[in-house]
């Protein structure tokens, strides 16, 4: 399945067709004579033997236009030898010659584009936007009028066209029939007339509208940036003013999603009503320049940066070649930056090298002793990013991202083909704070749900996500993922009182703009708060965006499934990192003299420190205190090594240390390193359980760090055995008896839910299956198959939602009926579960030593 365009421009300005439109199909159209780029004079008699010429108004700036260009040159390919002219016509005032011939070559044109100098022949034609295409018989009478084809669209972009309106009425003409359908809307930019209207009024571009689209829009309207076109003069923004109109009252420019009525925002981009006001009446009144003295300074920004100069700039190691079409997977890139400290980073921003094909990048960061990086990382490790819409946040030092020292950084690249080969070689900035000044970390947490299911054809499907804060949090933004099938997100807080309270409201949520919601006043919430996000999903053909409505939607990277993720970017609320983690002291003995301080929030009759140095005795480790500066304080002696420790106030209530940025495991404990560090610490491990080596065959080639991850063990024709070294790390103590995947598998069967395993796989659990048993039934298979409801049926999702609900509290049959049914239905492979989650260990076995005489890389 091919992935959407999401070309960024067409979301910046391309608009949207008008409801009611006068057809000008049967229209018939006079001689017209213009010039070509190159000054060469065409007419529409110089066609005259064709059967059919199709006449099409373009703009080499309108986003909609472009990835159109490529389109139309196959077109005239197509149709040459059966007597089909294409004609491109630009009426656009703001449209230089150069710049059409630039358009020309790049997508490789070679039938005439000519300049309708003054729009008269737009005129005409009754043309309004570009790309907009013109059917013309033998008579030269519009046959057909409107759109290309389906596959481009107003916030949208299929992996290819379902509908080729003007192919099809082509087909249609050269048979000799008529057109099945003559006129579809077409989407796209107004073309930049010349206006008709002397200006008048007091409202003018220098006094007013400057100072607004200064405010609003020149961010990225301006050269080397995401819009595709530049708002910085008069002369720029003039040929855009019906477009700027539409826009406007459509709410779709400035891009803002979320719900007035729900949370304020640093970062709102919203126009007042006044600014509106300006801007339209502006426009109305024919568009005045006004007093060039009266206009204000222009926005200054750092020289190609949204963000202030960088300290640090990282760059992709190689350019990438995107190619002209198809499908690109996300692409990696690796960037050891050579940090022998932590890094802290208060601003931060990606720079796309290509914006024509960076649809998003993201930076993150693989910590030391982490072999590759994990799926996650690109969410929780994230430095910078690019996407449209998303702000670049610059913030002060006292609260940074960390990057720890010898930290790995790795691009994560989403490209989208255009039309034409390109090549990209992207880059981030980054803003460094003074690590004597930080005082807290800023880092990135999640709610996510990642077991799901979006049944086909379904319109609403309620998907949530839940995570609940185990400290006290301060919140500075938040940021809703979802795919294409995306189309409302909520953030809700439920405090530890039961009350709630709407974070963030986003009720049509738009892939297209990756936002994030940096609120205006940073957010303390307490304890034990649930941050509960809900998602609504659209699977639907009504959902223009949707690759594929036929077919159920599970989680995954690539945007043609989906994703429902709630994160946010949040601090500790108690941290304050200039306090500093347990200080040691060595000592003659070979111990350590560890000092522990803690200044409580609010007065507290006692603390104590405990950890994995006192068996976690919450009494035993009682600290001096107050001091003049209400710190509490003592000193351990002890042993080199890591420590996870905790302060107890009051002998009840535990503490993290607000001073020690490093914390593990589910209690969040704080961690101490005594007399080494962690990298230390694991290289220690690591020699102390390190097993003795066996023999093993001579391999056929040299293994080397450079060669592969692992050394050993070998497969018999002397290549790694990848799958040998996972059997031989997830599978110590796992036997028959005990492997929890051998129930789980008895119960599911060969043919789990979106999934086929191969007979080896049972074979080497020792499994044997019958072709028919009583195996699980999934719930969806259970209502549409069993019970007969449609998934796109309003009763589908009342009970999907009743499943959901009847995991939150105990339930009696008479009140979910269907749910009870479906247990008994399931009765023995439940029983099967129940007893394999009874198991300690779970192992799947990863193969073994298939693929054993293929060398390395290859798929076994």
């Amino acid at each position: 399945m091919a992935t959407a365009h999401l070309f960024l421009a067409a979301l910046l300005f391309a608009a949207a067709p008008d409801a009611a439109k006068e057809t000008p199909v049967g229209k018939q159209i006079s001689a017209f004579e213009l010039e070509d780029y190159l000054g060469a004079k065409h007419s529409l008699a110089d066609w005259k033997d064709k059967q059919a010429v199709v006449v099409v108004f373009l703009g080499t700036e309108c986003p909609l236009a472009k990835m159109y260009g490529p389109r139309l040159a196959d077109l005239q390919k197509r149709y040459a030898e059966k007597g089909v002219q294409i004609v491109a016509i630009d009426s656009n005032r703001q449209d230089t010659l150069a710049e059409i011939a630039h358009y020309a070559r790049v997508h490789k044109i070679d039938f005439p584009i000519l300049k309708d100098a003054g729009n008269r022949v737009a005129d005409q034609f009754g043309a309004e936007r570009t790309p907009e295409a013109f059917l013309l018989d033998e008579k030269r009478v519009v046959r057909y009028w409107g759109a290309i084809d389906d596959q481009y669209g107003i916030g949208y972009a299929k992996g290819k066209a379902g509908k080729e309106h003007l192919a099809a009425a082509i087909d249609e003409l050269l048979a000799g029939k008529e057109v099945t359908t003559p006129a579809v809307e077409a989407g796209g930019c107004h073309i930049g007339r010349v206006s008709r209207k002397a200006p008048s009024g007091d409202v003018t571009y220098s006094n007013q509208v400057a100072r607004v689209l200064n405010k609003h829009c020149v961010l990225c309207h301006r050269p080397d940036q995401i819009a595709p076109f530049a708002l910085t003069s008069y002369d720029e923004v003039a040929p855009w003013a019906e477009t700027i109109r539409e826009v406007i009252d459509q709410n779709r420019m400035p891009p803002w999603h979320a719900n007035p009525k729900h949370g304020k925002f640093y970062n709102d981009a919203r126009m007042t009503d006044e600014e509106k006001r300006l801007v339209l009446t502006w426009i109305e009144n024919g568009l005045p320049a006004g007093d060039q003295r009266d206009l204000p300074q222009p926005p200054q920004f750092a020289e190609g940066w949204r963000i202030p100069k960088p300290d640090i700039v990282v760059k992709m190691p190689q350019a990438y070649k995107v190619p002209a079409k198809g499908t690109v997977p996300y692409q990696y890139f690796v960037v050891d930056p050579g940090f022998k400290e932590d890094v802290w980073v208060r601003g931060a921003e990606g720079r796309p090298g290509n914006r024509s094909v960076v649809h998003h990048l993201v930076l993150f960061f693989v910590p030391p002793g982490q072999n590759g990086f994990r799926p996650e990382d690109p969410l929780f490790n994230a430095v910078a990013a690019f996407s449209p819409g998303m702000p670049a946040p610059v913030g002060p030092d006292e609260f940074a991202r960390c990057i720890p020292a010898g930290s790995k950084l790795i691009f994560q690249m989403h490209y989208t083909p255009n039309g034409s080969e390109q090549t990209d070689q992207s880059e981030a900035g980054l803003v460094l704070a003074d690590p004597k000044k930080v005082q807290k970390e800023v880092t990135l947490s999640a709610a996510l749900n990642f077991k799901f299911q979006i049944p086909p054809g379904a319109t609403n499907h309620r998907l949530e996500a839940r995570t609940k804060l185990g400290q006290d949090t301060i919140l500075y933004s938040l940021i809703p993922h979802m795919h294409l099938r995306g189309k409302a997100f909520r953030f809700t807080a439920v405090y530890p009182d039961q009350r709630e309270e709407v974070l963030l409201d986003v009720p049509r949520y738009d892939f297209n703009w990756q936002n994030i919601y940096m609120l205006s006043e940073p957010k303390r919430v307490p304890e034990g708060t649930e941050l509960v996000c809900v998602g609504h999903f659209d699977n639907s053909e009504e959902n223009l965006m949707n690759p594929d409505p036929t077919k159920p939607v599970f989680w995954g990277d690539q945007t043609w499934e989906e994703m429902m993720v709630g994160s946010f970017s949040m601090s500790l609320a108690e941290q304050d990192l200039r306090i500093g983690p347990p200080a040691a002291k060595a000592r003659e003995d070979g111990k350590y003299d560890v000092r522990f301080r803690y200044k409580p929030a609010a007065k507290v009759a006692s603390v104590h420190v405990a950890g994995e140095f006192n068996e976690w005795k919450q009494h035993g480790l009682k600290m001096d205190g107050p001091d003049g500066e209400g710190f509490y304080s003592t000193s351990l002696a002890l042993d080199k090594g890591r420590y996870e420790y905790k302060f107890v106030l009051d002998g009840k209530t535990w503490r993290h240390d607000p001073g020690n940025r490093e914390q593990s495991g589910f209690y969040k404990n704080s961690v101490a390193w005594v007399g080494t560090n962690a990298a230390e610490f694991a290289q220690q491990n690591a020699a102390e359980k390190k097993p003795e080596k066996k023999a093993q065959a001579k391999p056929k080639f040299t293994i080397s760090k450079e060669t592969t991850y692992i050394t050993e063990p070998l497969t018999e024709g002397g290549y790694p055995d990848y799958a040998g070294a996972l059997n031989e790390h997830f599978g110590k103590g796992v036997t028959p008896e005990n492997n929890a995947n051998v129930l789980f598998w008895k119960a599911h069967g060969p043919h789990p839910e979106g999934a086929t395993m191969p007979p080896e796989f049972f074979k080497l659990l020792g499994v044997e299956l019958p072709e028919q048993g009583d195996y699980m039934v999934v719930y969806f298979k259970f209502l549409t198959e069993h019970k007969k409801i449609a998934a796109n049926d309003e009763r589908f999702n009342a009970l999907n939602e009743k499943q959901r609900k009847s995991i939150e509290r105990p339930w009696k049959r008479e009140e979910f009926p269907e749910i009870a049914q479906w247990l008994a239905m399931n009765e023995k492979p439940l029983t099967l579960v129940v007893e394999g989650a009874k198991h300690p260990d779970y192992y799947k076995n990863r193969g073994g030593n298939a693929g054993a005489d293929k060398p390395p890389g290859a798929v076994a």
